[in-house]
């Protein structure tokens, strides 16, 4: 599917008309029947007690903006790094960094100097990439071959920031070179999916091929509360931006959804029969999940029942990761995490919501929760101290090394204050009661090296795992990677 940008932004406004009539109906007729999600921090999951600790030791550094490490499925022990700027580089098993990247689409990518959520998001090998040698990349990149200020009828949208819808969301196909593995001729890319965007916030990014040998992609909700300047804060929206909570829950919209397409069949891909909107008027058939508002990483257990896990960097103040089994609606905006949510009293949550959406389908809550910093504002009527500041994805970690860690989910989060990104573990418990979390490693700000912000969790072929960290802003050379290990007795 390629969406048209003429007449975007109205058609974003015609939906919002439609949304608001059906949240309010859902909401007027279950409001009361729906409890908010209560207690205390430690009741919602989150631990502070003691336990095993982690550790890390440098494996690569001099990065601009590193923000995932991956492998490939072809038994090279190759890991891969992820670079915003455009760079894909290659980290040999002997751990160096190759001179030359794998794939360098710089000058196809937008990016500001500025702190910024687009770029080069993430990367996703075929599960047969050892014989097709195809490779996928989801990135921002600039709209070309119209003016895209100007609508069909030749109008410039109302938009008291500027023009939006600038770029567009792509998922690309590229193929490793014949002569070279080290190498991938930016000029094979094929675009499987594009869609216009509205600004630098809520890009999403996730990719990941499930084990069912599906695609799955991860679109965030558009960020048009924060404008297309990205700038606003989610505390103080304008009213006229205040559509941009329902569209993760509108179903005629890409905005806020994790995709599941056929990547192996059809131009440019198939959709599975068994998506849960195949053939209904209206909605895409590629919508697998809905309700996310940024659904930047994915990934999948490679044992037990083989589960997507999402993560979902909190809005105002709560920070979750998601237990992805089948298709559904995950919540936002009508909920962030376990709570009720209402943007015009976000430091406030309302006590009862409705748990279900439009089409009367229930929401599933996520397994991870914990307080955002927000919460500790003076305005927050929230009780509990803050925990992170960023839900920034993670793995179940299936490796050897560290024996205690299998079977937990190991995720990273942006910061504590400044440059002291945080590794957090999670317990799981039975089902229906939200996992145990507690701290196992943070950065340092006062140690030069052993300092940054925490940007993802990477995985290399063995299940072993990797924290990526990096500066606020996509510049300088401060990324650096680092293999996560047991912290010594």
């Amino acid at each position: 599917m390629q969406a048209s940008s003429a007449g975007w932004w109205r058609d974003v406004m015609t939906t919002t008309i439609r949304m608001l009539g059906v949240a309010l109906l859902v909401g007027s007729v279950l409001a009361l029947h729906t409890p908010a999600v209560g207690g205390s921090p430690a009741d919602r999951g989150t631990a502070r007690g003691a336990g095993p600790q982690l550790d890390v030791e440098l494996v690569a550094d001099g990065l601009v903006a590193p923000l995932s490490l991956t492998f490939a499925p072809d038994g090279s022990g190759r890991r891969f790094i992820v670079d915003q700027t455009g760079l894909v580089q290659i980290l040999t098993p002997e751990g160096r960094v190759l001179p030359e990247p794998f794939l360098d689409i710089s000058d196809r990518v937008v990016l500001q100097s500025a702190f910024d959520e687009r770029g080069l998001l993430e990367l996703a090998f075929h599960p047969q990439f050892a014989s097709n040698g195809k490779l996928y990349v989801q990135y921002s990149a600039q709209r070309e071959g119209e003016n895209i200020c100007v609508d069909e009828e030749g109008v410039v949208p109302e938009d008291p920031q500027g023009c939006p819808f600038q770029y567009t969301r792509r998922v690309s196909e590229f193929v490793v070179s014949a002569a070279d593995p080290n190498r991938v001729d930016p000029a094979t890319e094929r675009v499987i999916f594009e869609t216009p965007w509205p600004g630098r916030k809520h890009n999403g990014g996730g990719l990941a091929f499930g084990p069912d040998g599906m695609f799955y992609i991860g679109l965030g909700d558009g960020g048009f509360i924060h404008g297309p300047s990205g700038g606003g804060s989610a505390f103080d929206v304008p009213p006229a931006l205040l559509f941009g909570d329902l569209l993760a829950q509108d179903l005629t919209s890409l905005y806020g959804k994790i995709l599941r397409i056929d990547v192996d069949r059809g131009d440019p891909y198939g959709i599975p029969r068994d998506n849960p909107f195949v053939g209904e008027d209206g909605i895409p058939d590629e919508i697998f999940a809905w309700g996310f508002r940024n659904p930047f990483r994915i990934s999948f257990d490679s044992e037990g029942d083989g589960a997507m896990y999402v993560s979902a960097t909190a809005d105002t103040l709560f920070e979750a990761t998601y237990r992805v089994t089948q298709p559904g609606n995950y919540g936002w905006a009508l909920k962030e995490g376990t709570h009720c949510f209402d943007r015009t009293s976000a430091f406030a949550p309302p006590e009862t919501c409705a748990n279900v959406g439009s089409l009367g389908e229930p929401i599933h809550d996520p397994v991870i929760e914990y307080l955002n910093f927000a919460v500790e504002d003076p305005r927050s009527q929230v009780p509990g101290e803050g925990f992170g500041r960023a839900s920034l994805g993670g793995h179940i970690y299936r490796g050897e090394a560290i024996k205690w860690l299998r079977g937990r989910f190991v995720q990273g989060d942006f910061a504590v204050g400044t440059l002291d990104g945080q590794i957090l573990v999670a317990t799981p418990t039975p089902s229906g009661h939200l996992w145990k979390l507690r701290r196992a490693f943070t950065f340092d700000p006062s140690d030069p090296v052993r300092s940054g912000f925490m940007k993802s969790i990477g995985q290399d072929a063995d299940g072993e795992l990797y924290a990526i960290t990096g500066n606020f802003t996509p510049t300088g050379l401060e990324g650096r990677i680092w293999k996560i290990i047991d912290a010594p007795e």
